[in-house]
């Protein structure tokens, strides 16, 4: 547990800023590698950490700390939908059917989408909770989380190696 606690903690903050609207559309590219930075010095300050960072231990906790970004944010987003009954994705509902519309899709796969996406937008607006809205938040969030917590990682090992032990 105390190995992974750092990547939970930078998780749970995540989670509780990618709720916040203007911020959520810089999570990807600058609030993930961000947290993963703040995962190793946790790891350094809470698990006493003397050595410098492998490539592989620093690439494990950008791993660890996406999953628990991806996993936190979408508890977090479904709990303020729950409450609120409303989204982004139900804001921007209008605009998306309108783009479904002007996309070069056969007529069919239009009316599936727009069934598909209006079923979740009535979840949201009735009971707070759409499964398959959650689910697919929770894949793309991983999927991105992951990436970037990769990236922050390779890109936090040099600049904490370099800040905290520059004699390695």
């Amino acid at each position: 547990m105390k190995r992974i606690l750092p990547a939970i903690v930078a998780g749970v903050v995540i989670g509780i800023v990618e709720i916040i609207p203007f911020i959520k559309s810089l999570s990807c590219c600058i609030l993930v590698p961000a947290a993963v930075y703040y995962a190793m010095v946790l790891e350094i300050k809470g698990n006493k950490k003397i050595l410098p960072f492998t490539l592989g231990e620093a690439l494990r906790l950008g791993v660890l700390t996406g999953i628990f970004g991806a996993i936190f944010s979408v508890f977090f987003d479904s709990f303020l939908t729950f409450v609120l009954r409303t989204n982004d994705f139900v804001a921007i509902f209008p605009q998306m059917q309108q783009f479904i519309q002007e996309i070069g899709l056969p007529e069919q796969n239009k009316k599936e989408v727009l069934t598909l996406l209006q079923g979740m937008v009535e979840n949201i607006r009735t009971t707070g909770i759409s499964v398959l809205y959650s689910l697919s938040m929770f894949v793309s969030n991983l999927f991105f989380d992951i990436l970037f917590g990769l990236i922050g990682a390779a890109l936090a090992r040099k600049l904490i190696n370099k800040k905290y032990f520059a004699e390695a």
